[in-house]
Formats: C-alpha cells, sequence, structure tokens
C-alpha cells in the first residue's frame, strides 16, 4: 500500500511521518534549516506481509504543488493532515482537489497540533473538515487527533494504516510496464538510479525499459522495492531501478516496457473543471497538462461547440481535446490533471479516452459513441459497449491503447462479436453490422448485374470504394474476403459477381468463342497464337481477339501474354509438372521446362513469365521458385 500526505504547509505532514515511520523524510540542508519540505520525501513501515507500507510525504506549500502532484499519483490512500489551531487552509482545498480529480478513493484526516487549542476548536475543526470531504463525496472515516511534538495517538493511527495494508486490494499487474520517474539521480559505484511507483505491468531485473521521451533503452541491473533489494516489481508499488545504458533520463519522464503504445501530441479526454473555478475557458485555452511527474504545455480544444456557451464554464464535464506541445505516453483510462498556462489554478481533470486522438473539426456521431464507449472501467466493458453501437474495432490498437500486452490480452467480450482479419490486422464488429454490410454487399452486386447485364461484375476495387463510405474499408474487406471463401460471391476474370451469373452475350459472339475454343482445346500443350486460331478458323483477327476477350472476363480463358490465351485445363497442366519439378528439387530453367512441357523456347518463356505475373513462381536470376502450390488448383477451378 502507498500512502501519501494531503493538507496545508506547516501542518505537521512531514512530522506526522517521522512519528509513525521513524525516518525525517526532509533530506535537504535547506528543508531542516527552513522547516519545509521543498522535494518529495520518502518512509517505509515495516509490515507483517513483508512488504513494507510505503509513504509519500509532499510540500505544503503553494509554491511547490507541481511537485505534490507528481508524488500523489498511484497512491492507494491519502492522510488529510489539518492543523488544529488553523483549521482548513487554501492548500488542504486545493490538494483534496488534485487528489480527487486522481481517483484516490480513501482518505483518513488527521487533525494535528492539537496540544494548541481546546475541546471545542478541535470538533469545530473536526466537524469542518468532515463537511469538506462529504462535499466532495469522500466516504466519511473517523478523524485521528494527533500532537505533532510528542506523538499522542499515533500508535493508533499506525495501527490502523497496518490494518488497511492487509485489506488492501492488489493492483493488476498483467499490463505493459509504466512507472513515472520521480527523481532521478546517480550513485557513486551504481550510475544512474530513478525512483517512482509502477503505474502498471511488472518489471525485473534484466529487462529491457524504453526511456520516454527521448526513446533510449536501457537495462535494469538493479531493483530495490520499498527501500529493499528485489528481483522484480509489479504495479502499486514503490521502486528505484538501478538502470544501464546510454541516453538521457530526466525526472518527469517515463519508463516503458515493450508494447507500449506510441507517443501522441494529440488526446481525447473526458474533463470535467472544477466547480469552485472563477473564469471561463475558451475554445484552444492554453494550459499545463499532468501525466503522472510530466508536465507538457498544450492547448485544450472544445470537442462540441453546439452549445449556448462559446466557452466551458465552473463544473462543466465534456469531451475535449488536448493539443500538445510535446508527445507524451498516455493510455485510455489515465488520470490527468489540468492547470492553466501559468501554473498559478487548478482547472480540473479527468481521464484519457483514446490517447492517439486526432483533431479534425467537428466530430460525428460515430466517433462521439467510440469516446463514450471508451469510458467504461474496464476495457472487456469498452468493447462491448463499443459492439452495441456496431463499431469495428481494430483490435491491436484497441488493446495498445488500454495499456494491455499481448500475453495477456484477455477480452471475453470478443466472443460476443464477430471477428475477421483485414488489411494485415485483426478486427472486430458486431454480428449484426457484419451481417448487415454482407448483405448490401450482395445486394449491391446484385444491383450492378441488373444494370449492366453485358457485364461479368463489378472490378473489387470500384466496389470497395462505392461500400466504404457507409461501412468502412477494413469491413468491406473482411466481409468481401468471407463472401468469396463460402461462395456467397465469386471472382471470375478479376470481376465480382453472384455465382451462376451469365452475362448476356449475342448469340453470334458466342458463336465465335465455340470456334476459338475448340482450337485451343485440340492443340493441347501447343497454345497456338492468336493469328495461328484465325488461320485455322478462317475467322478474322479481330473476332477471335474479341472472342478471347469476353472468354477472359467471363474466366472461360486466360490471357498469357499479348499475343496468346490458353484454357484452365491447360494452363493446369502447365501448373502440375511445375509442382512436380519444384518436390523433386529439380532446378526450375527455361530448359528444363521446355523439356517437359515439349514446347517451343517462346511459348516456355510466355507460361513462365505469366506464371510470375500470377504469383505462382518468381524468378530468381535464372530460376523459377514456386510461391504457392495451391494457387493453380484455386486460380483453374480444378
Amino acid at each position: 500500500m502507498i500512502v501519501a500526505t494531503a493538507g496545508h504547509v506547516d501542518h505537521g505532514k512531514t512530522s506526522l511521518i517521522k512519528h509513525i515511520t521513524g525516518v525525517d523524510t526532509d533530506r535537504l540542508e535547506e528543508e531542516k534549516r527552513r522547516g519545509l519540505s521543498i522535494s518529495l520525501g520518502y518512509a517505509y513501515l515495516p509490515h507483517v506481509t513483508g512488504l513494507p507500507v510505503g509513504f509519500i510525504d509532499v510540500p505544503g506549500h503553494h509554491r511547490f504543488i507541481n511537485t505534490m502532484i507528481a508524488g500523489v499519483g498511484g497512491i492507494d490512500l491519502a492522510l488529510l493532515v489539518v492543523a488544529a489551531d488553523d483549521g482548513v487552509m487554501p492548500q488542504t482545498r486545493e490538494h483534496l482537489d488534485v487528489i480527487r480529480i486522481l481517483g484516490v478513493k480513501r482518505i483518513i484526516p488527521i487533525i494535528s497540533k492539537i496540544d494548541r487549542v481546546g475541546e471545542e476548536r478541535l470538533r469545530a475543526v473536526e466537524s469542518s473538515v468532515g463537511e469538506l470531504l462529504h462535499d466532495l463525496r469522500w466516504q466519511q472515516e473517523d478523524p485521528f487527533r494527533v500532537n505533532s511534538q510528542n506523538g499522542l495517538g499515533v500508535d493508533s493511527l499506525r495501527a490502523h494504516l497496518l490494518n488497511c495494508a492487509a485489506q488492501c486490494d492488489t493492483r493488476d499487474a498483467t499490463g505493459v510496464f509504466r512507472l513515472s520517474m520521480d527523481r532521478v539521480f546517480r550513485v557513486k559505484g551504481a550510475g544512474l538510479v530513478v525512483t517512482g511507483t509502477v503505474t502498471s505491468g511488472s518489471i525485473s531485473t534484466g529487462d529491457e525499459v524504453l526511456v520516454q521521451p527521448g526513446g533510449a533503452s536501457l537495462r535494469v541491473r538493479g531493483l530495490r522495492v520499498h527501500d529493499k533489494n528485489a528481483m522484480s516489481a509489479t504495479a502499486g508499488q514503490r521502486c528505484a531501478l538501478n538502470l544501464s545504458g546510454k541516453g538521457e533520463v530526466a525526472r518527469g519522464g517515463w519508463l516503458l516496457g515493450p508494447g507500449a503504445a506510441p507517443l501522441s501530441m494529440c488526446l481525447d479526454v473526458r474533463l470535467q473543471l472544477l466547480g469552485t473555478l472563477r473564469f471561463s475557458l475558451k475554445h484552444l485555452t492554453p494550459v499545463k497538462l499532468y501525466l503522472g511527474s510530466q508536465r507538457v504545455a498544450g492547448r485544450l480544444a472544445r470537442y462540441t461547440r453546439e452549445t449556448s456557451s462559446p466557452a466551458l464554464n465552473a463544473g462543466d464535464d465534456v469531451i475535449a481535446h488536448l493539443l500538445l506541445d510535446e508527445p507524451v505516453p498516455a493510455f485510455t483510462g489515465q488520470r490527468y490533471l489540468l492547470r492553466d498556462a501559468s501554473e498559478e489554478t487548478l482547472l480540473g481533470g479527468g481521464i484519457i479516452l483514446d490517447p492517439q486522438g486526432f483533431y479534425r473539426g467537428k466530430p460525428g456521431a460515430h466517433r462521439l459513441a467510440y469516446l463514450e464507449a471508451m469510458a467504461e472501467p474496464t476495457p472487456d466493458a469498452a468493447l462491448r459497449r463499443l459492439l452495441e453501437h456496431d463499431q469495428v474495432i481494430d483490435l491491436a490498437r484497441f488493446q495498445r491503447a488500454w495499456n494491455m500486452s499481448q500475453e495477456t490480452a484477455a477480452l471475453p467480450g470478443i466472443n460476443a462479436g464477430r471477428a475477421f482479419d483485414a488489411d494485415g490486422k485483426f478486427w472486430l464488429t458486431s454480428r449484426a453490422k457484419w451481417s448487415a454490410t454482407e448483405q448490401a454487399l450482395v445486394s449491391f452486386v446484385s444491383g450492378w448485374h441488373r444494370e449492366r447485364p453485358h457485364e461479368t461484375g463489378i472490378r473489387p476495387g470500384l466496389l470497395q470504394r462505392t461500400m466504404a463510405p457507409a461501412h468502412g474499408i477494413p469491413l468491406v474487406l473482411g466481409v468481401l474476403s468471407a463472401c468469396l471463401k463460402n461462395g456467397t460471391l465469386g471472382l471470375v476474370g478479376g470481376c465480382i459477381m453472384q455465382p451462376g451469373f451469365i452475362p448476356h452475350i449475342e448469340e453470334e459472339a458466342d458463336n465465335q468463342w465455340r470456334r476459338v475454343r475448340e482450337c485451343l482445346s485440340t492443340s493441347g500443350a501447343a497454345i497456338p497464337l492468336l493469328s495461328d486460331i484465325a488461320d485455322r478458323t478462317g475467322m478474322k483477327l479481330e473476332d477471335v481477339r474479341k472472342a478471347t476477350q469476353i472468354a477472359v472476363k467471363l474466366g472461360r480463358a486466360f490471357q498469357v501474354s499479348k499475343r496468346r490465351c490458353a484454357l484452365p485445363p491447360q494452363l493446369l497442366e502447365f501448373a502440375k509438372d511445375i509442382i512436380q519439378l519444384d518436390r523433386a528439387n529439380a532446378e526450375i530453367t527455361v530448359a528444363v521446362a521446355k523439356q517437359q512441357w515439349g514446347t517451343g523456347r517462346n511459348l516456355t518463356i510466355e507460361i513462365l513469365e505469366y506464371f510470375d505475373d500470377i504469383r505462382f513462381t518468381q524468378r530468381r536470376d535464372n530460376t523459377r521458385v514456386v510461391l504457392d502450390r495451391s494457387l493453380p488448383a484455386r486460380l483453374y477451378n480444378a
């Protein structure tokens, strides 16, 4: 369990941690001289489970709010320290806003400096703290009273924290490793050391990590978890990593494991502005984004502007864009904070919906439905909601967005949809969407036949372009591929057609093809030139060409070269001989094929080049290799 302090400056946070753990978290000489915490402090409390409770002591002064924010990301519990003599102060409220936006679900109120006031004042302060937590919708916890001088009341608080640690839920460590670096320093004899709380995943000694920004690849030489040597660390644990390798590493950056989503300069987010905000935010207002311990400048853009107010106002809960000056490594569900550009005022925050967002003007209902689904608390819930809205989901992109490692990307919701591959990727959509697209595709091809009875069918590229606006290219490709495999549609002569469809051919053209086909079928392996067919049949060369062109479109023949065509059985026999040579590990050259087929050199070369064109074979220097033995049987309907 990781615990962080919160509260106004000089309310006794550091003193409290010292009484609980025995550790003075003010390490710097300036901190000791001024009695003021400037940087984050760390301490650990032993626990019977063997894993200590980690404490992060944050500065309370307004000038160091950035440091405070860097320290409270990923904590399990906050200790809200309020001095009995001062009561609730400005930084009390600001710290509470920060930890509420960052999703900290549990707060234990601590009333410190109880030796300075009487009972009536104590009760008044406890009441005001309780009201404040109630207004911010935290579950009420009984306050602990402590004396910051002698430690009175600390023993019961310590026992309560140890009990909380025993009941603390274990973090899910199945995601891609992420750690936001809140300290970076060098140790003599060890080298580079970074510290932080593991946001997700796990890490072990010997693993490679990527530093972002920068992209340097470093190796983990050693690990300390909660101030003890360890071989590995998992989500929710404080750890220090001893790293080796070259590259710039700075506080505020990230360590990422393999498989993390790429960096992005545009985030689509859900944003809730504080209800206490005293000014409005115009479209493209400059802001500062806080992500872990990283700070990045950017602009806040409204996602939709069809409201009564052109600006964002206090308490607004909206979907928005963050257009950043620098790329960040974000993921869906990650919490963030926004402050104004001068870093004086906390504006609000929320969760990231799409780490690879895009800003292209007014979004459509389809995009809004996607983002609203991504606001679900788990990836499986988001996936199911996307399917309910008939979205077409790029599964790899979805898993990267949710920071899921490929080894552990278990999504039961996949079984509720229709998975398919298209364009080298795996996709998912609802069964209803798939069925509707299939019906639309078949109906379109049927309509094409009615309107163009003389044509074989429609070219695949034109079909895809026509159907894409309503269904999207990946889904059209997936459905089309499935229809071709199951026989719902056919591919003949490079055209998509309905099975059994026969284009209307004039009787004269049909008679001409019969004469050409008879000539080809009686030629065996000696496939004649088109000019030879004209001589043998007594037809005009122009009529022979016209007849063969129609036959090729209908799949009755195949164009071997500009001057020669062949029937499917003829080409299948040639292909079988090539496959036989390939299985015998024979060298497939022009001379070998010529001898095998008993054909002339020119015909042999034309057939071999035709086989190269259809990707049955591939020429390598003076020989051929077979690329796909099953292609001839599929192509020639064997």
